[in-house]
């Protein structure tokens, strides 16, 4: 079932406002790709900058690093600072059942920053090689560099989400908290939903995607096919 059928909208309004019209029960097979949000609008304005920040901080604690260990404390933290839980109901992602994310543990999140001291010395030590981190990190695909994007916007896609929700009238809706403010966004499960800062959007609200965030399947626009565009009524 896709997102305009659930909710009764217009899958061409959905279109023309850019909106992603996907399968609400289970993942797409596609990946925000962090270089398509250097032209990013809206919400999205200035998404990769925050990025960037984000990893130049990790540079510069792997610069400090001693010795490969927890116990080092630059290692530590730069270990700590590529540690993501994962963030329910993106709808991104390779699983066949669901929609959740997988999260970085701390397994993971060590390697990666092993590998990071291995590289970086060799690209002047440049934050956007963090983009490339699943080419040189075994475990580390396209899916979870994905969730790690959207674990580090996750602001910006709780403000989109309530955006498109109220431009698409969309009736079926949850007010959910997150970061000390209440939003308004699409409710898929039968009880309310809340949000915070480790886990995102739970109860079934449903994050929705900006096109230009997102690489897509030769195929995607089969997903708003014109029958279900004359749907115009409101969901509930």
């Amino acid at each position: 079932m896709y997102f305009n059928q659930l909710f009764g909208v217009s899958a061409i309004k959905m279109r023309k406002l850019g909106v992603f019209n996907g399968n609400v029960k289970t993942d797409n097979k596609m990946f925000v790709d962090p270089k398509l949000l250097e032209d990013a609008k809206g919400e999205f304005l200035g998404a990769h900058g925050d990025i960037v920040r984000h990893f130049s901080a990790v540079v510069e604690l792997i610069k400090k690093v001693k010795t490969e260990s927890l116990k080092d404390p630059y290692f530590f933290a730069a270990v700590r600072a590529m540690r993501f839980k994962e963030t329910s109901n993106t709808g991104l992602g390779c699983s066949a059942i669901g929609k959740d994310g997988n999260g970085i543990g701390k397994v993971l999140a060590t390697r990666i920053v092993k590998q990071a001291i291995l590289i970086l010395p060799h690209v002047d030590f440049q934050p956007e090689v963090l983009e490339m981190i699943g080419v040189f990190t075994e475990g580390l695909g396209c899916d979870r560099i994905s969730d790690m994007i959207v674990a580090l916007l996750k602001d910006r896609f709780v403000k989109y989400t309530s955006r498109v929700t109220s431009e698409l009238q969309i009736q079926k809706t949850v007010k959910i908290q997150f970061q000390g403010k209440t939003y308004v966004c699409p409710q898929t499960a039968k009880r309310a939903g809340s949000a915070n800062s480790d886990r995102g959007i739970s109860g079934g609200s449903v994050l929705r995607q900006p096109k230009m965030a997102e690489k897509r399947r030769a195929d995607e626009q089969a997903s708003a096919q014109e029958p279900l565009s004359s749907v115009q009524g409101e969901g509930g």
